[in-house]
């Protein structure tokens, strides 16, 4: 999230748990940094509408929630395994976005409308 000569005041916590949107199943983190801001794009994240752009994900548009009107809290990476793994994969054709099932929910990955030149991971 910075640049490696950059000094970013923090805090380390230790047992914390996430669970998706509408799962009751809690998943433990590895010990996280708190940090101000999180410099994130709220335009790369998936929602109901981003499966509704696409036909093969249009029937998962009911299980991925509206955008919420709030700040990117926590961002979750690769020393979270158990959060990250695929429980199901919905593939689209070559090089369309495809959706996966983790413990935390249906997510969307690759471009967020059919119509742009540019594909951000989303």
């Amino acid at each position: 999230m910075s640049a490696r000569t950059t000094v970013i005041t923090c805090q380390k916590l230790t047992n914390l748990q996430v669970r998706g949107y509408s799962s009751e199943k809690r998943i433990p983190l590895p010990s996280v940094f708190t940090r101000e801001f999180i410099p994130a794009n709220r335009l790369h994240i998936p929602t109901s509408d981003t499966a509704l752009r696409w036909s093969h994900l249009e029937h998962l548009s009911s299980k991925i929630p509206s955008l919420l009107d709030c700040e990117v809290g926590l961002l979750i990476g690769y020393n979270c395994q158990q959060a990250l793994l695929p429980k199901e994969i919905l593939p689209g054709e070559e090089n369309q976005p495809y959706a996966q099932r983790t413990d935390l929910g249906w997510s969307i990955v690759g471009c967020s409308n059919p119509a742009d030149n540019y594909c951000d991971a989303i």
